[in-house]
């Protein structure tokens, strides 16, 4: 039996650029991003922890190894929204 199917049968589902819709699995967690709104003293001094949503990095390993940053709703698990804009910049970074 499946994580999945252990979990009820639902499964979090990532949706790559190029390669669409795939499961959780082909991907890696790296990183919880900080959240950038405001300016740089109020990031700094005054952080706020979002407790129902989560910017993250992902890398699809078991794909086309692309960096995603990913928008999640803490309490569902559910993916908000996918951006692979700004992680692209630093993929190209880490080839040099």
């Amino acid at each position: 039996m499946s994580d999945g199917a252990k979990r009820g049968g639902r499964r979090m589902l990532i949706r790559c650029p190029f390669c669409g819709e795939r499961d959780a699995a082909e991907f890696q967690f790296r990183a919880t991003l900080p959240d950038l709104q405001g300016t740089a003293a109020e990031r700094l001094y005054l952080r706020r922890s979002d407790p129902h949503r989560s910017i993250e990095h992902w890398q699809h390993v078991g794909g086309c190894q692309l960096w995603l940053e990913l928008t999640r709703d803490l309490t569902s698990g559910a993916v908000l929204e996918v951006s692979a804009e700004l992680t692209r910049d630093l993929a190209r970074g880490a080839e040099h």
